[in-house]
């Protein structure tokens, strides 16, 4: 800083490139709330894109709903279920699963719906 032409430099140290929010491993997190009632978070964690599935599953197996079926860039994510099933009506009181699936990984949880 010489103070006569009005320019200065501040010199920085130097950023990280790589994002902290890319995962190093693909996780399946519990949902929050759980129990729930009206919805529920389902968070995920991808370290590559990838095309992913998001499903609900009653006690029986049966498919209640596709949450998330499209390709997804890497990171850490989340999606909310609000209790409907594929035609977007309430589902009982009672404990569902969620899954989700990609090429590389599957995963299972358990969620209760309370009403």
């Amino acid at each position: 800083l010489d103070g006569q032409s009005g320019v200065f430099f501040v010199v920085l140290p130097a950023m990280n490139l790589e994002s902290d929010n890319i995962p190093n491993e693909f996780k399946l997190h519990s949902a929050y709330p759980n129990p729930f009632n009206p919805t529920t978070t389902i968070q995920y964690n991808l370290p590559k894109d990838s095309f992913v599935t998001i499903d609900v599953y009653d006690m029986m197996g049966r498919k209640v709903k596709t949450l998330l079926n499209d390709r997804i860039p890497a990171g850490r994510w989340s999606i909310v279920w609000d209790g409907t099933n594929k035609l977007n009506q309430m589902v009982s009181a009672g404990t569902y699963f969620y899954m989700i699936s990609t090429s590389k990984y599957k995963s299972a949880k358990k969620l209760i719906l309370l009403k």
